[in-house]
């Protein structure tokens, strides 16, 4: 297809991949604190546990991928920007324009 750069399109999906794996060790670390020594019983374990390191690994992957993959997309977000980006995108469930 004329206009798509196949090759920078490949790096991205690479720089992707990678970078999410650090919000999978930090999903697994997580839950395995949380579920072996802070948190007791069936609640605790099985239900706070996973979404706990869930939410933990969503942040994690958001600020990896925003800064080292997609970067170049959001020039004139400074980093408390990205996070508040992250919050709107998040816990706000209305359609707003995008900057």
């Amino acid at each position: 297809m004329p206009g798509i750069n196949w090759k920078e399109m490949l790096l991205r999906l690479v720089k992707q991949v990678l970078f999410t794996l650090p919000g999978t060790c930090v999903d697994m670390l997580v839950l395995w604190l949380c579920s072996d020594y802070l948190l007791s019983g069936y609640a605790g374990e099985y239900l706070l546990s996973p979404f706990i390191s869930f939410e933990c690994a969503c942040v994690t992957n958001f600020l990896m991928l925003s800064h080292f993959v997609w970067g170049d997309r959001l020039v004139g977000i400074d980093g408390s920007g990205r996070v508040n980006f992250f919050l709107n995108d998040k816990f706000v469930f209305r359609k707003r324009s995008r900057p």
